[in-house]
């Protein structure tokens, strides 16, 4: 089955709401041929970096899955006529998916974070589903995907253990990036880009209340607690934004559904 797809700027974004997005990923991480796929969540930041990184932009390409995170994504589709409306945010993926995945036997994978967050997140998600099969917890030292022999062997690391759901918390783009390169001859089921959501779980970051999330802000409230990290970034963004909306309105007025 084809999923439709919209564009958003330079790249094609699935219109499906959450669960039907979810249940696609599941679908993904049990199956049994070919190589590891993968599932990536565009937002107003990988707008930016997608203008300027060519290296990002085939992977995007590549990617079995592209989801919105970002409200100017979801704004920009539903400008074009996508009949879903919501984020997709590997935020929410991430503890959505793990309670199917206990539920279904599907092993799972935590790939990022600083040393012993993600074994944390898996702790924590383990005292809440007890069926879980965590089957992989592992944080790649610092600046790792500027060695190849490193990048090798946690391929490698990810292939042995079998992990069907993989979530990949590196930050972008390198998640995505490595993702694309290396997790894909992992062996089989899905790779999925979460972000900041492993950080989430751990308690390392606390993420924004769900009434900024409703009004579309949860980028404003990150920024509000982490502003020297994140204004720069944010900055950058705007005017990509805002010309990827521009081009979804005039669509609008058009009528075009591209």
């Amino acid at each position: 089955m084809t999923i439709p797809a919209l564009r958003v700027g330079p790249v094609r974004v699935h219109d499906l709401d959450f669960d039907p997005a979810a249940q696609e990923i599941l679908r993904l991480a049990e199956t049994n041929a070919g190589e590891r796929a993968v599932v990536v969540t565009p937002n107003g930041q990988h707008l930016d970096l997608l203008q300027r990184d060519r290296a990002l932009m085939a992977a995007y390409h590549r990617a079995e899955l592209v989801l919105p995170d970002g409200w100017p994504v979801v704004l920009a589709m539903k400008w074009r006529g996508a009949k879903a409306g919501a984020r997709v945010t590997g935020a929410d993926l991430l503890p959505a998916l793990c309670a199917e995945a206990a539920d279904r036997g599907i092993a799972v994978g935590f790939l990022g974070g600083k040393p012993g967050v993600a074994a944390k997140a898996a702790e924590r998600l383990v005292r809440r589903l007890p069926e879980l099969k965590v089957e992989l917890v592992h944080s790649p030292p610092l600046g790792f995907e500027n060695d190849e022999d490193v990048c090798r062997e946690t391929s490698e690391l990810v292939e042995m253990s079998g992990v069907q759901l993989l979530f990949v918390g590196l930050g972008a783009p390198k998640q995505e990036l490595f993702a694309d390169r290396w997790l894909r001859m992992s062996g089989r089921g899905v790779s999925v880009c979460v972000g900041a959501a492993i950080d989430f779980i751990a308690g390392e970051q606390t993420r924004a209340p769900e009434i900024w999330r409703k009004l579309g802000a949860e980028w404003l409230y990150r920024m509000l607690r982490e502003p020297r990290r994140l204004a720069g970034r944010y900055a950058r963004s705007v005017p990509v934004v805002l010309r990827v909306l521009g081009d979804a309105a005039v669509a609008r007025l058009l009528g075009a559904r591209r």
